[in-house]
């Protein structure tokens, strides 16, 4: 029970830490992208390049926020929990890590629109963003 707890409140000030309006901060050494040919309206495989010299790991949780007239805003949860397992990942040899993320379960489909993901290292955030249209375009760009 008391690491449901811990988990439920880290969630919580993960959210309350991070204005959801502010441009994400570039890391030194550390950038992510969407996979080509990866993107759905409910999930994505990122690739997470850490070329930063330090021994990083990646958890599991992320958001997903919406560009609405100008202005990031983080998307409502259709859950009222939201569960990650505790794991950390780290890059591999060519200094990559590949995860499949899906939100399907946590905010459903998503309509067309810009958005970000937003993945925390280190007490940092940095996102990858993208567009869900009709054709699923997927720029890619940071």
């Amino acid at each position: 029970m008391k690491k449901k707890i811990f988990i439920i409140l880290t969630i919580i000030m993960g959210f309350m830490i991070v204005g959801c309006s502010k441009k994400m901060d570039k890391l030194d050494g550390i950038s992510m992208i969407i996979k080509e040919g990866t993107l759905t309206r409910t999930s994505a495989t990122v690739i997470i390049t850490d070329i930063s010299g330090m021994k990083n790991e990646y958890g599991e949780w992320f958001r997903i926020d919406k560009k609405v007239n100008g202005n990031w805003k983080k998307l409502d949860m259709k859950v009222d929990d939201y569960w990650v397992k505790l794991v950390a990942h780290t890059v591999d040899s060519n200094n990559k890590l590949e995860m499949n993320l899906s939100w399907e379960s946590i905010y459903g489909d998503l309509e067309n629109g810009e958005y970000r993901l937003v993945k925390e290292v280190n007490n940092e955030y940095f996102s990858v963003e993208f567009i869900i249209d009709n054709e699923l375009q997927n720029n890619g760009k940071e």
